[in-house]
């Protein structure tokens, strides 16, 4: 449009210009100011198609715009379109994905309500069998056809004592938790009875709206038929504990019989053997020569060893017999009390003994001190080579439970490889020419302790002394001393 309107103005001027340069002719002169009137509606003409197509051009851009606004709309549109899709996609997947799990979850919860080892049923309101394990069937004998519904198995399992059982079905269907049932007497197929205990509990509703309920069983015929047989064993065991303690009383009558018969009729003989012994030294002791004085002591030494001999079996059989009465015990005091009679015993010689304070146990005092007397006693005399003893009395730590207690002494010691014959009775460490003893000491102890539901032990070295270790089941907190 730019393009023609300058033509049209060069034509314009150089028509002007020969106007005035040249000469005047009329027709020319018309013809030339048609011309111009012809270019001037021309360029009107030109002029408003312009207009008209800077409006087409405006419009058809505004639609151009409307369109790609339209299109960028329907862009969204699809756009949203797409997601929705895919997130139906998605939901109908997680929804496949979800029904399939179910399915995974109701055959695993089929084949374990199947392939259970116990009895197991599920059945619905009005009494259809819905699932059954097959050690139902199997231990009852009786098969699934056999077994339609509920009433079915009531009628084969309970005979003539299902109407019984009717009113307890009926509230099963009215369960909102699990309840055990007491035990149940069933009857196989092949007419045997079985005893099932039974539980039961709700499952919810089926689709239809019944009520499901899930029965599950153990058969314990073997279990109560053991518990029978315990309990009759135990009848039978306390009225052999009743026997056996009859006979243990009159055993211990007779060993007290035979107690009081060693203490007085043995012990006259063995006075008198002594006693006209030293009679006999004292009367006649100038007709003898040295060796009859050597007899006469050998006899003596012998008596009296034997006197000494039943005072420790007597000790021993009392210490067996006698009754536990458990009292706080002051264990350091009961030491001293008896070191102070060992000092007067062993006069002659030098000991040292070191008593830990606060040593305390619960106990028997009176078999504690026999016991202690013991260990104390046998430490003095393998001790008495010793030109100065060192005799304790203490504990490990105070932290231990039970407490330990110790008599440790720096004597002969012994062998530790002959420590299984350490604690029997008659059983020696060392020669009677080496040390006296009867070898019932030590017996004694292990008794004693034994009663106080403890144990002992012992440590030992040739040359070096020896230590021996007790506790004391009911070993009690530190005895107050003070008043």
């Amino acid at each position: 449009m730019p393009e023609v309107q300058r033509r049209n103005d060069t034509n314009a001027g150089r028509g002007a210009a020969d106007y005035v340069t040249k000469p005047f002719q009329t027709a020319e002169l018309l013809t030339r100011v048609k011309t111009h009137l012809a270019l001037g509606r021309a360029n009107t003409s030109l002029a408003g198609q312009a207009v008209t197509l800077r409006q087409a051009n405006e419009q058809l851009q505004a639609e151009i715009g409307n369109r790609q606004h339209v299109e960028n709309e329907l862009r969204q549109s699809l756009d949203r379109a797409e997601r929705s899709r895919r997130a139906l996609l998605s939901v109908v997947e997680d929804q496949q994905e979800t029904e399939a799990a179910l399915r995974a979850s109701e055959e695993r919860f089929r084949r374990a309500v199947v392939n259970s080892p116990f009895p197991i049923m599920l059945h619905a309101e009005g009494g259809a069998i819905i699932q059954a394990s097959q050690s139902w069937y199997d231990i009852t004998g009786y098969t699934r056809e056999e077994l339609a519904t509920v009433g079915d198995w009531m009628a084969c399992a309970y005979g003539d004592r299902v109407e019984g059982m009717k009113d307890r079905l009926d509230h099963l269907y009215e369960l909102d938790q699990k309840v055990a049932d007491r035990d149940r007497r069933i009857r196989t197929k092949g007419g045997a009875t079985r005893i099932w205990e039974f539980s039961a509990a709700p499952l919810g509703r089926l689709p239809d709206g019944r009520r499901l309920i899930i029965s599950m069983a153990m058969d314990v015929t073997e279990r109560r038929q053991a518990e029978q047989e315990i309990r009759q064993l135990n009848v039978d065991l306390e009225q052999r504990v009743r026997q056996r303690t009859a006979q243990l009383e009159v055993s211990n009558q007779e060993l007290e019989a035979f107690s009081y018969s060693v203490s007085h009729d043995l012990r006259a003989p063995l006075r008198g053997i002594d006693g006209w012994s030293l009679a006999l030294v004292e009367d006649c002791g100038g007709q003898l020569d040295a060796t009859g004085h050597e007899y006469l002591a050998r006899v003596r030494s012998e008596a009296q060893r034997m006197g000494q001999l039943i005072d420790d079996m007597l000790q021993l059989a009392r210490v067996t017999r006698a009754g536990i009465r458990p009292v706080p015990v002051d264990i350091t005091a009961l030491a001293q009390t008896i070191v102070a009679r060992l000092h007067r015993t062993w006069q002659e010689r030098q000991i040292e003994f070191i008593i830990q304070p606060g040593l305390a146990a619960l106990g028997d005092p009176a078999l504690l001190e026999v016991a202690l007397t013991n260990l104390l006693d046998n430490a003095c005399k393998f001790t008495s080579r010793c030109a100065l003893a060192r005799i304790e009395v203490a504990s490990v730590n105070e932290l231990h439970s039970p407490t330990i207690f110790l008599v440790r002494d720096n004597g002969v010691g012994f062998d530790m490889l002959s420590t299984q014959k350490l604690f029997g009775a008659f059983q020696r460490m060392h020669k009677a020419s080496e040390f006296s003893g009867s070898g019932i000491g030590l017996a004694t102890v292990r008794r004693i302790i034994a009663r106080h539901g403890g144990r002992i032990w012992a440590d030992a070295k040739v040359g070096q002394g020896a230590t021996f270790f007790f506790t004391l089941c009911c070993a009690a907190e530190p005895v107050d001393l003070n008043p």
